[in-house]
């Protein structure tokens, strides 16, 4: 299959690659739609940031080059050995953050911040391809009620809304968004939709 690999800073390649299979524990999906994000982008510009070139992650012993993608939808195609909620064929979108789920972050259900955690697309290969391989705790159901577009969008959305969750706010407050990416746009979304008397987003003037 085809894949977009991050090799080096300005060196993305669209390569052919073997069709992954799920071990134990992961989940194959057949990707619907793949969104690219900032992180996505800043890896291409200017990078590494987060991609590992040398050392390898300790979670997923990945190191360049790896195929990018971490905002997608899709169907699961396969099921490794030991997975229990999903089925094949289930709609679902991603969530990017790996984990532990050991260490008291990731027992707290606060594994984004877990220490030695990471990201499927960046230090994983992600869902700039056909098929993925994640972690079955990495995927969630998707409604038939929900495109795969609008899936492919979950996991920013889910950034935006925490943000807010996280900055407690109470009905009619007013809330500023400072740059209006697609975080941003999240962000405002959310607090529209949690109440928030005003948004101002601020954005700076190229004149």
């Amino acid at each position: 299959m085809l894949a977009a690999r991050w090799h080096a800073v300005r060196d993305v390649r669209l390569e052919e690659v073997p069709e992954p299979e799920p071990g134990p524990g992961k989940v194959l999906v057949e990707v619907a739609c793949a969104a690219v994000c900032g992180s996505d982008v800043a890896e291409y510009r200017d990078g590494p940031h987060v991609i590992r070139v040398s050392r390898p992650h300790p979670l997923t012993g990945q190191t360049a080059p790896v195929t990018l993608g971490h905002e997608y939808s899709g169907r699961v195609a396969a099921l490794g050995a030991g997975v229990q909620g999903l089925l094949v064929g289930d709609r679902v979108c991603g969530d990017s953050c790996l984990r532990c789920s050991r260490c008291r972050w990731c027992l707290r259900g606060e594994y984004n911040i877990c220490r030695v955690g990471g990201s499927v697309g960046l230090h994983l290969d992600g869902a700039f391809a056909r098929y993925l391989v994640v972690p079955a705790y990495a995927v969630v159901k998707l409604s038939d009620a929900v495109s795969f577009r609008a899936g492919a969008l979950v996991e920013p959305l889910a950034v935006g809304l925490h943000a807010v969750t996280q900055g407690r706010l109470q009905a009619g407050d007013v809330v500023v968004v400072v740059g209006f990416g697609m975080i941003g746009c999240a962000t405002a979304l959310a607090a529209i939709a949690m109440g928030a008397g005003e948004v101002v987003v601020v954005e700076p003037r190229r004149d």
